[in-house]
């Protein structure tokens, strides 16, 4: 059997990786960028790819700016005081401002949240945590993302980003393959966006055996986001906090008890 070498050329924005933040980062691509021709490659399938695809009980971070909860300004004190001062004080803000919007579209697009019902605000676990019907959670976001991108590829591993041979430390694409026909897939691009997972099983588990699929986090996440980036050279802002969790879970959920 001979594998095909396929060339997707003339790509204005390639995001790697369809889990939660690659759809997300479609369709955002595609609400700045109307006349752009926005490509997404992902290992799995784009319905159910990524840690959020396993279904989620919360979200983990809403500042509830509303209902006079929390500000922006309250979670960066709390991830400061929480990472021991080692933070970008300017991300953190930057990101936090932005929560409660996205949030609130989730639900416009047919997430169903848990509500107070005395005073109509979300339903809190915790200071950050609001309490949704998860099982969905994923689908409807992906459906976002076919919606923006132009060709979504399903099954394409990509495993190197590609360099600009014209102008130094800049990316032109990215390479992988197709993990079930074997075909080698190139992609022309003049943005890249990775959104490739993050690390699991980094430190060993106290579980052993059957137990070790109850870790947090899922446990197919290789550090793709990691090795591609730090492979082309770029620099990990922030990626020197680890986080490792004292805590062991009952079920196959990614949030334990």
């Amino acid at each position: 059997m001979a594998y095909k070498t396929i060339v997707e050329d003339n790509i204005d924005i390639l995001v790697c990786g369809a889990g939660l933040g690659g759809t997300g980062a479609a369709w955002e691509a595609r609400f700045w960028g109307q006349d752009k021709k926005v490509v997404i490659a992902e290992k799995a399938n784009i319905d159910r790819s990524g840690a959020v695809a396993q279904g989620l009980y919360a979200i983990n971070c809403y500042m509830g700016t509303r209902w006079g909860e929390n500000n922006p300004e309250d979670h960066v004190r709390y991830a400061r005081i929480d990472l021991m001062g080692m933070v970008r004080e300017d991300l953190l803000f930057d990101m936090a401002r932005h929560v409660d919007s996205t949030v609130h579209q989730f639900e416009e697009w047919g997430l169903p949240l848990m509500r107070d019902p005395k005073t109509g605000a979300y339903q809190r676990e915790g200071r950050w945590q609001i309490m949704i019907h998860g099982e969905s959670y994923k689908p409807i976001v992906a459906e976002a993302a076919k919606k923006s991108a132009d060709t979504i590829y399903n099954r394409i591993c990509v495993t190197h980003l590609l360099m600009d041979e014209s102008k130094e430390n800049r990316v032109a694409g990215a390479v992988g393959f197709n993990v079930c026909t074997g075909n080698y897939h190139v992609f022309k691009s003049k943005t890249v966006i990775v959104a490739a997972g993050g690390a699991s099983m980094i430190f060993k588990p106290r579980s052993v055996g059957e137990g070790a699929g109850r870790v947090w986090y899922a446990p197919w996440s290789s550090g793709s986001a990691y090795g591609l980036l730090i492979n082309a050279g770029a620099k990990m802002t922030q990626m020197e906090n680890r986080i490792v969790l004292a805590r062991f879970k009952d079920g196959y959920g990614p949030v334990g008890r």
